[in-house]
């Protein structure tokens, strides 16, 4: 426990010292924040006793679920921090949807598990197919890997067909998509030329998920926007700072096109409007 408290505060310091203005004060501040905030100091306490031979189980689950919890908490309030600095610094505007976070219900846990990613294009499906019940809804996503994210959404959403651009299928994605074979298309070819087999304004959701670089982000978007019918939502995964590709890409298309980057976690997504603008 000891250990655990020493790096969330040695970290937390690290990251901050590379941050500038109310940023970095905030991050300086969120190591301590969590550990207070948490449950944990308590077990901490008692684990210095000399009347325990060990540590309570609820305790322990108490610490740790204490800490989730307050590191959600601490994660919101940077969120807030980083959406002001950006406004003031570049002209990029983020949204950070709270009710966008959560998991897909069935989805399985694992190494394998993609709980932000699948639950975004979920909801974005969910939301397309909400106002327009009588037309089964139809998805891309460029940049397969092995398979799960599309599994868990055609699974989750029996009327979904997808579209599946993968270079380089594997069999393990062949595999998964086997069950769901007359719901799904697979182009077997880069992005770039993929897009040209697909008809404009045919999709209700775009999730792009391929080459991270910025080059290739950047010619996906331009790829694949136009694919966005209105009303449909334009998205992708790892809007990072280790994935700063996928950031520069994304910040360009919003400034470009005056629009918000909405933002869940790791992902990003825009809607297009009935008059074809970006939102």
């Amino acid at each position: 426990m000891r250990r655990l408290r020493s790096e969330l505060l040695r970290s937390s310091a690290q990251v901050a010292g590379r941050l500038t203005g109310s940023l970095r004060q905030a991050v300086a501040l969120s190591g301590r924040k969590t550990w207070h905030t948490s449950r944990c100091n308590a077990l901490l306490y008692l684990s210095r006793q000399k009347y325990y031979s060990h540590v309570p189980v609820g305790n322990l689950l108490a610490c740790m679920t204490g800490f989730k919890d307050a590191s959600f908490m601490q994660w919101q309030v940077l969120m807030k921090y980083a959406m002001q600095q950006s406004r003031a610094k570049n002209g990029v505007f983020w949204f950070f949807d709270q009710q966008m976070h959560g998991g897909v219900p069935g989805e399985n846990p694992g190494k394998d598990r993609h709980t932000w990613r699948s639950f975004v294009v979920y909801s974005l499906l969910r939301k397309v197919n909400s106002s327009k019940e009588h037309r089964r809804p139809w998805a891309a996503e460029i940049g397969v890997s092995r398979g799960s994210t599309s599994e868990i959404l055609l699974k989750e959403l029996p009327s979904l067909q997808m579209i599946l651009v993968e270079p380089e299928i594997t069999w393990l994605a062949r595999t998964r998509m086997q069950p769901f074979r007359e719901r799904v298309v697979w182009i077997n070819a880069p992005s770039s030329r993929a897009s040209y087999e697909v008809a404009d304004e045919s999709l209700d959701v775009v999730f792009i998920d391929g080459d991270h670089s910025y080059e290739a982000v950047r010619e996906d978007i331009a790829h694949w926007s136009g694919k966005v019918r209105p009303g449909g939502y334009l998205s992708g995964h790892d809007f990072t700072p280790s994935c700063a590709g996928v950031v520069q890409a994304v910040n360009d298309f919003a400034l470009q096109h005056n629009a918000t980057i909405n933002l869940q976690i790791d992902c990003w997504w825009f809607r297009k409007s009935a008059d074809r603008t970006w939102k």
